[in-house]
């Protein structure tokens, strides 16, 4: 973490400088702009310097959307619809979110994009709408090296930990990747509370960082998939495994981690530890399902934390 005032002040004018020049050329609202100056130094915090190029390229990629209208309405301008956006919808209204696509161009190559909205208006709280925006911001990081992969043979698209298939769009591994990145995003926030405790220069970053000051000091015990995040905790505070799957996640390399959980595990738990987290997460209205799961997952976890 950057402690002093001088520090702090260099990485956050750094970011907004990296920043301003990736909004070049793009209709970038100052508001959004500012929210992209914290959280690019956030992330400069949390990962290290040696990973800018990666979070530069990261922020270059995505078109980021500052809107009004709600998840539903840019679902349906969009003509998506995806079981999980609805289910989302259901509960209540989203902050934020990444829109994917991807497909093959005349060439027959595999492209994919990824489109960040931030929907304004909704009633959050200041410090977890950053930390909801670190979220999907969080994913386009832990997705834009080798974006795609082989799976069974099969391309497929690479969202941090999980893949999606090309042809009939399921996803695996899914659970994995979210519990991962809930527990990241709120370390990162708390790298992002620490700046509020500076002396910041920059009027406009000094105006948002006042506004989540409030949060310092408070654990962050993440935000989303309530229901599964404290099944992975133990197994992301493993020292070892939280190692491997910042800096493989990050590069874009899945097998270094299904090897080191194999190694301790035992062949094939990989693969069968993601699908029981993904069952899980579809069986919250099955109480016994649940529990026989929720055991399962533990026992996975206790052996490689043994």
């Amino acid at each position: 973490m950057f402690y002093t005032d001088e520090a702090c002040n260099d990485l956050l004018n750094y970011s907004k400088v990296l920043v301003d020049q990736i909004n070049k050329s793009k209709k970038c609202p100052q508001e959004l702009k500012v929210l992209q100056y914290v959280i690019f130094a956030g992330m400069i915090s949390y990962y290290g310097f040696e990973y800018v190029d990666t979070i530069f390229k990261a922020f270059s990629a995505p078109n980021f959307y500052y809107t009004n209208s709600s998840l539903n309405e840019i679902m349906k301008s969009n003509n998506i619809f995806d079981p999980s956006v609805e289910k989302s919808i259901k509960n209540g209204d989203v902050e934020a979110f990444v829109l994917l696509r991807f497909g093959k161009n005349g060439l027959g190559k595999l492209y994919v994009n990824r489109d960040i909205y931030i929907i304004d208006g909704v009633d959050t709280k200041p410090d977890e709408l950053v930390e909801k925006v670190i979220h999907e911001i969080n994913h386009v990081v832990n997705s834009i090296n080798n974006p795609i992969c082989i799976k069974s043979g099969n391309e497929v698209v690479r969202s941090g930990l999980s893949v999606i298939g090309i042809v009939d769009s399921l996803r695996s591994y899914n659970m994995l990747e979210e519990s991962v990145n809930v527990l990241q995003s709120a370390e990162i926030m708390e790298h992002i509370l620490a700046f509020t405790q500076c002396d910041i220069k920059d009027s406009e970053i000094k105006r948002l960082l006042d506004k989540i000051k409030y949060a310092f000091g408070s654990k962050r015990e993440g935000l989303g998939y309530e229901a599964i995040v404290p099944a992975v905790r133990p197994l992301y505070l493993n020292p070892e495994f939280k190692k491997v799957v910042k800096r493989q996640r990050m590069v874009g390399r899945i097998v270094p981690i299904k090897a080191n959980f194999e190694r301790k595990v035992g062949e094939g738990s990989y693969n069968e530890f993601c699908k029981t987290l993904d069952d899980l997460e579809a069986s919250c209205n099955s109480f016994w399902k649940r529990a026989f799961l929720d055991s399962k997952v533990k026992t996975y976890i206790n052996m490689y934390n043994k």
